[in-house]
């Protein structure tokens, strides 16, 4: 007795989201921050313009902020300098705080 075997053919699943879940969440993603771009083009106001000169005499070169922010760069320096012995890290992170501060001034329009 010869029994009747039918294959059914292989398909693919043609679903246009047929991928992965994660990858659907990046592009939906990637096109919310694309819409978020560009309707930010218009929002260039300065919105410290007001206080611009106050913010200047603050944070600048005379204040004492920047007094504070170098004295507790020393004393950090010193701290590491007498636990460690590496005076030369010491010496060299304090450098790079202060190079690093003064750079950043510059970047922002303080100096």
């Amino acid at each position: 007795m010869s029994t009747l075997v039918t294959t059914v053919p292989m398909v693919r699943n043609a679903s246009l989201f047929n991928i992965s879940p994660y990858l659907v969440k990046l592009m939906v993603l990637v096109t919310l921050f694309f819409v978020m771009l560009l309707s930010t083009g218009y929002a260039h106001a300065d919105i410290f313009a007001s206080a611009k000169t106050d913010i200047t005499s603050a944070t600048g070169k005379d204040s004492t902020l920047y007094l504070a922010i170098t004295a507790l760069s020393l004393i950090v320096a010193l701290i590491t300098g007498i636990t460690t012995k590496n005076w030369f890290a010491a010496i060299g992170g304090f450098a790079a705080s202060m190079i690093f501060i003064s750079a950043g001034m510059k970047m922002v329009g303080l100096s």
